[in-house]
Formats: structure tokens, sequence, C-alpha cells
């Protein structure tokens, strides 16, 4: 398994993209990512097509065209749930969901409604069955970002739903993996709600707490043999 943090692929990225092409943003990594069973991510950006986005701009959103340079790069599942792939409303959840699933990349943490994003996502590699469950910190997003009974989001932080979660996916997987978008920009340490969130995981049965978000590779932890 590789996981990688923050994918962004708008802003300034895209100028260049337009210019290097799709596969630029992963020439030095490449080979690398693809040389694992399962290479993870955080997707921070929809993807729908649009104007292009200033480089100051925070509401990011990437053309559909870069999708093929995310499967060539290797990624089999991406999280979408963060502070930024909700920027461009349902329409773009929505377009995001359909043209990953059409370049045959996974996603976890968002879907088209409550059910969906909160639901774990299962890949196998190796004779190994994986589920992954993806959640972000409602601190960095209004109350909007949220998937509700009638309405695409992502799937937010709360202790009591990764209780129930993570006993239930481990029932049809060997290993649970939770990703939390969460923690303090360019602090390299965790703050008290990244630690609480990723013990009450493990402590459930997850097997793995992945983090994204703070934009600096933060602390490792051993926690339970976890």
């Amino acid at each position: 398994l590789i996981a990688v943090g923050d994918i962004m692929l708008s802003r300034d990225v895209a100028r260049r993209i337009n210019i290097k092409g799709v596969d630029y943003p992963y020439d030095a990594t490449r080979e690398y990512l693809k040389s694992a069973d399962l290479t993870f991510a955080n997707l921070e950006t929809p993807i729908t097509p649009g104007p292009s986005v200033p480089v100051n701009s925070m509401t990011f959103h990437s053309d559909p065209k870069v999708v093929p340079g995310l499967t060539r790069a290797g990624f089999d599942i991406l999280s979408l749930a963060n502070n930024h792939t909700p920027n461009y409303g349902q329409a773009g959840l929505l377009d995001t969901f359909k043209y990953l699933s059409e370049g045959g990349i996974k996603f976890v943490g968002a879907g088209k409604n409550a059910a969906d994003a909160e639901a774990p996502v299962y890949i196998e590699a190796q004779g190994i069955k994986f589920a992954f469950l993806a959640y972000n910190d409602t601190d960095v997003v209004p109350d909007s970002y949220g998937a509700s009974d009638n309405r695409a989001g992502t799937n937010f932080m709360d202790i009591s739903k990764v209780q129930k979660a993570v006993p239930e996916a481990k029932k049809h997987a060997d290993v649970v993996i939770v990703s939390l978008h969460s923690g303090v920009e360019y602090t390299a340490t965790p703050n008290s709600h990244q630690i609480n969130f990723a013990h009450a995981a493990i402590d459930a049965g997850a097997d793995m707490v992945i983090g994204h978000h703070p934009h600096v590779a933060q602390t490792l932890e051993k926690y339970n043999g976890k």
C-alpha cells in the first residue's frame, strides 16, 4: 500500500497541465506509485468543466481530462472527504463521481446521499480484501458540504459514526483503513481532535488511520499495535 496526501489539480497546476500534459504532475513519482498493489490519495478538487481558476482562489475545479493522468499514475482509490471536492456544488460532485467511475478509479467519503458517503468501499489485492472509510473534519467546511438523505456531499467526522462503521466493514474485509481530512495546516503534530478520532477508529477495529489536510508530514503513532 502506498498512501499520499492531497492532490490538487487546479489553479497554477491546471495551467501547467495545459502546457505539459495531464501526466506531468506525476512524472517524478509515477513508477513508484504504480509499484504498489494499492495506491491511495485524497483528491482535493472536483472534476467538472468550468472557467480557469485564479492562482489566489480557494474554489477549485479540474478539467475531466485529468482523470487518465490519475489512472496512469496508478491511483486505485481516492478520498473525496475534504474541504474542496464540494466547491462546485451538487453538479460538481456528481460530475466527479461520474468521471472517476468512468476512469475505473474507486472513491470513498462522498456520495449522492449520506448512506453512499458513509459506506465503506472494498477493494482486493493479493487475495486480501480491504475496506476504506473516509471522513472530513467539520471545522474546515460549511454545513452544506455534508451529505444528507437527499443531498450529495462528504462524510463528516463523527466518533459515533466511525464506531459503528468500522465493525460493520470488518465483517466483510480483512483490513479496515480509515482516512481523515483534519488538522491544522503547516503544523507538524496532530491536534487532539485528530488523535481522539484516530484512537476511536482503532478501538473500533480499524487497522490503520491515514491523515491528510495539514500539507506537511505529521507524526506517526503506534496505538494498540495499529
